[in-house]
């Protein structure tokens, strides 16, 4: 083979060899386009998964905390009953309104009284007495502090106020009345009544029926349902926290 000969298989190598390197370096950058355009795809994706974790971690929290601030709401402002014996005490905040609210059920429906030592009667409004079927009673002038009234009477009504003892009573119906349902002196003069501070106490006999509260069974649903929200955004930041691991 002459140098002629030698010299042109020498380039001809070098032209596959540069052309070989060529195609690998295009593959090549291919490849790692491919790859960096999948990286980037995913670390968007993951980026916007733990986004919508992290948005989700923080509500939960604040529903759990807003539960549990309600629930003590509830319980601090909730009357608080007490049973010696016989003997029952019910101790009952004053309410934001300067008023004292106490539940009670009155012909098997559950009422939120105010109790008024200014009302002659336990007095409800005309709606409510519809629905408890109290229609036909005996008309009765009632003196209010925006004048006088034509209401019924309702004789023998089943009252039951947190367990205290009292016989059946009369009930005054005022059609034009606001929605409230009053606890009169008709009711209060069978119990003792008395006032210390910002708080009503009554007390008087029990008759066996008392039971728990509605806002204190409120507040316990609204503290067991705070607990489970925080416990929920817990087990959400635990998972954010591996998945930002392994990301």
């Amino acid at each position: 083979m002459g140098i002629y000969d030698r010299d042109w298989y020498r380039k001809q190598a070098k032209q596959q060899f540069q052309s070989s390197s060529c195609l690998n370096a295009r593959q090549e950058s291919k490849a790692r386009s491919k790859f960096e355009r999948y990286t980037n795809s995913f670390l968007r994706t993951n980026s916007n998964y733990t986004g919508r974790k992290s948005f989700l971690t923080n509500t939960l929290i604040w529903l759990g905390l807003g539960a549990l601030c309600f629930s003590l709401f509830t319980w601090t402002s909730a009357p608080k009953v007490s049973v010696t014996g016989n003997h029952l005490e019910i101790i009952i905040p004053r309410a934001q309104d300067g008023h004292h609210y106490i539940d009670g059920v009155l012909n098997g429906k559950q009422i939120r009284f105010l109790i008024d030592t200014g009302a002659s009667y336990v007095s409800i409004d005309g709606n409510l007495a519809a629905q408890l079927g109290l229609l036909s009673g005996k008309p009765t002038k009632f003196e209010t502090a925006n004048g006088s009234v034509i209401g019924q009477l309702f004789e023998n009504q089943s009252i039951k106020v947190s367990g205290l003892a009292t016989p059946p009573l009369t009930i005054g119906v005022m059609p034009n009345s606001p929605n409230t349902a009053l606890l009169g002196q008709n009711f209060l003069r069978h119990v003792e009544l008395l006032q210390v501070d910002n708080k009503l106490i009554l007390r008087g006999r029990n008759a066996g029926l008392a039971s728990q509260s509605p806002m204190i069974a409120r507040a316990k649903i609204s503290m067991y349902a705070g607990l489970t929200l925080l416990l929920l955004a817990w087990l959400s930041s635990f998972l954010l926290m591996g998945s930002r691991r392994r990301s």
